[in-house]
């Protein structure tokens, strides 16, 4: 299975959220372990570097710009 590139440092894939529930876990499938080209996160981390990344940023939010 082809997953992220960015998987070994992003909270979803790697289960670092107090709770993991059922809408985590579809999220982590259809993003992390499917459609990475689409997750917030992965878009951003392209276009303004990983350390621009804020933690609180889940894969299916909308961002402006690199702050």
């Amino acid at each position: 299975m082809i997953s992220c590139d960015l998987s070994s440092s992003c909270f979803l894939f790697n289960g670092q959220l107090s709770v993991m529930t059922r809408s985590t876990e579809k999220l982590k499938g259809k993003y992390c372990e499917g459609d990475y080209y689409e997750c917030a996160r992965f878009r951003l981390s392209r276009t303004c570097g990983c350390d621009k990344v804020p933690t609180y940023l889940y894969p299916d939010d909308v961002f402006s710009d690199c702050r």
